[in-house]
């Protein structure tokens, strides 16, 4: 059973980041930085600016915020490919792609068994949920994601990143299942609104979904939450625990150290 993080010291810079199938992505309030274990054995690090477009007016606006951060984090990976060529993403997977065929495929069939129902897109979403988790699931992706909140967790507590827990308190596995929820109430919502179009229901559903998860996450955070985000929180942590992480080894503990540094560097560098 998962246990909850220590909350991060208040001068720390809020990090957030991405697990890869050979290495760890980290970003910072301007810069993102990636570290990559080669198949020499060699680690090399790559830091680039990170998109903010929006965010200033979206953190302002309730059910702004987690969709504008979510499209950033998005806009991110291009580069990472781009500037850093070795990197190679979770999805990046013939077993990933397959599953993802297959989840494409039983979602069709459901909506034509079942019809446009809140169960059937929460069904859906399930689909999609276990494709992700089988996403960390394959290769190193877990013990990255491990390494990842670790490193970080380190970073904020000011401890060995060894002795870090491997889960971490703002992880986006904590929306996982609120998402789940609430992108299935909304796209029932959008699909009764607008029912000739439901590729842009969906669409907009599961915005929503997102939308709605954020601020149930920043509630909890804050400890203003209630009872379901309480609920939601601990869900998070213990899907955390055990399906989208694993206890790293040293060598992938240095990876995500290195992209750490890197991280740090370049954001002195802005500041200074």
């Amino acid at each position: 059973m998962s246990s909850t993080p220590p909350d991060p010291a208040p001068d720390t810079m809020q990090l957030a980041g991405m697990a890869l199938r050979n290495g760890v992505l980290i970003l910072g309030p301007t810069r993102w930085a990636v570290a990559v274990r080669g198949d020499d054995g060699q680690v090399t690090t790559q830091v680039g600016r990170r998109p903010s477009a929006g965010e200033q007016l979206a953190d302002r606006v309730p059910l702004l915020r987690g969709p504008v951060r979510l499209a950033n984090m998005l806009r991110v990976l291009p580069h990472v490919r781009r500037e850093a060529p070795t990197a190679r993403l979770a999805l990046e997977s013939r077993g990933i792609v397959g599953g993802m065929v297959f989840g494409s495929l039983a979602t069709g069939l459901l909506r034509r068994r079942l019809g446009r129902t809140a169960v059937t897109e929460l069904a859906s979403g399930a689909i999609s949920l276990a494709t992700t988790i089988g996403s960390m699931r394959t290769g190193e992706v877990a013990a990255y994601h491990g390494a990842e909140h670790k490193a970080i967790g380190a970073y904020e507590q000011g401890i060995d990143a060894a002795d870090a827990t491997r889960e971490h308190a703002r992880c986006g596995t904590q929306l996982a299942l609120p998402m789940l929820v609430f992108g299935a109430i909304a796209t029932q919502g959008a699909l009764a609104l607008a029912p000739r179009s439901p590729r842009a229901a969906r669409t907009i559903g599961q915005l929503v979904g997102v939308a709605a998860a954020t601020e149930l996450f920043r509630a909890a955070q804050r400890g203003k939450g209630s009872a379901l985000a309480t609920v939601a929180a601990k869900a998070g942590l213990t899907l955390q625990t055990v399906a989208t992480t694993a206890e790293p080894t040293r060598d992938q503990l240095d990876v995500a150290e290195a992209a750490l540094a890197a991280l740090l560097a370049a954001e002195a560098a802005v500041a200074a």
